[in-house]
């Protein structure tokens, strides 16, 4: 498991809190943390102070690293790759992913863009059948 996630809250937020100000020069006011999805990482929806800096975020998350179950992953199946990596990979490509604004590889934690809530499974569900057909020829097309 992550350090972070071995933390008391209030350890939890003392590290966020001086991560939030190395990285991004400002105040940590909140921490809510995002219900889990399939994987073993675990998210923080941080809230930041506000900022005369227009290119200051408001809100940031914080991308968390846990420790994997290996008896739940079948045998010859690989983990999860680490995100920077990858992301890094597909910024480049000039697909866009969450821009990422720092990180501390002792605590396991990237803090990265927040860009809302709504899944790709409930966007493409609520979607008209036209703009799904064209979001998947879009997803589908050669870089």
């Amino acid at each position: 498991m992550s350090s972070l996630l071995r933390l008391s809250d209030e350890q939890r937020r003392r590290a966020l809190a001086a991560l939030v100000k190395r990285a991004l020069g400002t105040e940590l006011v909140e921490i809510e943390p995002i219900a889990p999805g399939l994987g073993n990482r675990r998210f923080f929806r941080l809230r930041l102070a506000e900022s005369r800096d227009a290119g200051q975020p408001s809100r940031v998350i914080a991308r968390v690293e846990a420790e994997e179950d290996r008896a739940k992953r079948p045998d010859g199946v690989a983990g999860e790759p680490t995100l920077e990596p990858l992301r890094g990979f597909l910024e480049e490509a000039g697909i866009p992913v969450p821009k990422r604004y720092g990180g501390d590889a002792e605590l396991c934690v990237e803090l990265l863009e927040d860009v809302g809530s709504t899944s790709l499974e409930a966007a493409v569900g609520t979607a008209s059948r036209a703009l799904r057909a064209e979001l998947y020829d879009e997803a589908c097309a050669p870089i």
